[in-house]
């Protein structure tokens, strides 16, 4: 474990846990009822929730004592509430007494999984010991619980900086079945160093084959870019792989996202319908290619659809196939400009090569994401198809 990790697991001891676990406990105290279903403010002159309150008071103030006495009294009163044992037994971390407060979480993590406290301490003491498919176990059941609790969120900043414990979350994202989801949504709303913290539980979890809900991978990474357009690019990555980048310089190597509805729905590293065209555009699979067929004739040159990916600062050919109705000359053709900031780009004329058509195009050193559009010119065939879009770097 590396040093930043284990003092992150200190102050998480210590201080920033305690705070969270306080907190959580403050919001699990609407029930107003014991196990047997009778009103413990019927059974004692202070009601529950104020009683929870004044030990997680206690507790976020760092008054070990106060905090000891007030979970004392309330278990004292309230002996079968798992959640009063875990309370007891942060007031005794927080006052340092270590063993009885491993002992009571033990007992109290033996009366449920779903107590936040017990299960939050469970993680700590599991990551402690190097037991890595135990801490992932555990953390599940957070994530499964309360993926947006205060203990939650800040144990995944600490799973994520050991690498086992996040590669032992990943595998069990990916073994699991759509609890992963949790650690997804909701996540636009989290502030940019935490979101950025969790990539890589992401990143972990693709290379395991998890794939989440295309629904909340979508709307968050539209979120997040709508926001800060590189974080985006970065956690679309991380939660829906690489794609075909490696292969073709695009994540998304084909048209089989494109639907006649599809103006929205898509995430801005696919390929999406751009909103002003008057073309239909369809699929249509010829040759072991997927191509994008385009019907209707435009009197207006327009762009048909886009989509958005990282490149460095360089030289790139965009290659493509494409029908001609007349030799040598595409009927639609890629061409490309700079997404972030929004500007033109230096670019070549189509070449027609070896059954390709090539252009050039230079990304300069400002541009942080860049935008690949299939163009169609105006007054050509009303029945076109191009296929195969790749971005090939030159330098």
């Amino acid at each position: 474990m590396s040093m930043a990790a284990n003092l992150t697991l200190s102050l998480i001891g210590k201080a920033s846990l305690l705070a969270g676990l306080a907190a959580a406990a403050v919001l699990t105290v609407a029930a107003m009822t014991d196990r047997a279903g009778i009103s413990v403010t019927q059974q004692w002159p202070y009601a529950i929730a104020n009683a929870r309150s004044e030990v997680a008071s206690a507790i976020e103030d760092g008054e070990g004592s106060a905090a000891l006495e007030a979970a004392e009294r309330l278990v004292l009163n309230a002996p079968l509430r798992r959640s009063n044992l875990s309370l007891l037994a942060t007031a005794h971390q927080l006052a340092g007494n270590a063993q009885a407060s491993a002992d009571i979480f033990r007992i109290a993590s033996s009366l449920g999984w779903r107590d936040l406290l017990a299960q939050g301490n469970a993680v700590q003491l599991a990551l402690a010991n190097g037991e890595y498919d135990i801490a992932a176990s555990r953390m599940e059941a957070l994530v499964r619980a309360e993926p947006r609790s205060p203990v939650t969120r800040q144990l995944l900043v600490v799973i994520a900086d050991v690498p086992d414990s996040r590669r032992a979350l990943g595998a069990a994202m990916a073994a699991g079945e759509g609890w992963g989801d949790n650690l997804i949504i909701g996540l636009h709303e989290l502030p940019e160093d935490e979101i950025a913290a969790r990539l890589p539980i992401l990143r972990s979890a693709s290379s395991n084959d998890f794939r989440p809900t295309e629904l909340f991978a979508r709307r968050e990474t539209d979120r997040i870019y709508a926001v800060n357009p590189l974080l985006g690019w970065e956690v679309w990555t991380a939660m829906s792989g690489p794609g075909a980048v490696d292969e073709t310089g695009l994540w998304d190597a084909d048209f089989s996202t494109i639907k006649e509805s599809s103006f929205g729905g898509r995430a801005p590293f696919e390929w999406r319908r751009e909103r002003r065209t008057t073309q239909t555009l369809g699929i249509a699979e010829e040759d072991g290619q997927i191509r994008l067929t385009v019907t209707g004739r435009n009197f207006a040159a327009e762009n048909l659809t886009n989509q958005h990916v990282r490149l460095t600062s360089g030289r790139y050919v965009l290659g493509w196939n494409s029908s001609a109705a007349v030799s040598g000359r595409p009927d639609l053709l890629l061409s490309a400009d700079c997404a972030l900031p929004t500007r033109p780009m230096e670019l070549g004329p189509a070449v027609f090569e070896d059954g390709s058509f090539y252009r050039l195009f230079v990304v300069g050193p400002e541009c942080m994401l860049t935008q690949i559009r299939v163009f169609a010119p105006s007054g050509v065939s009303d029945s076109r198809w191009i296929a195969n879009p790749r971005v090939l770097p030159l330098d």
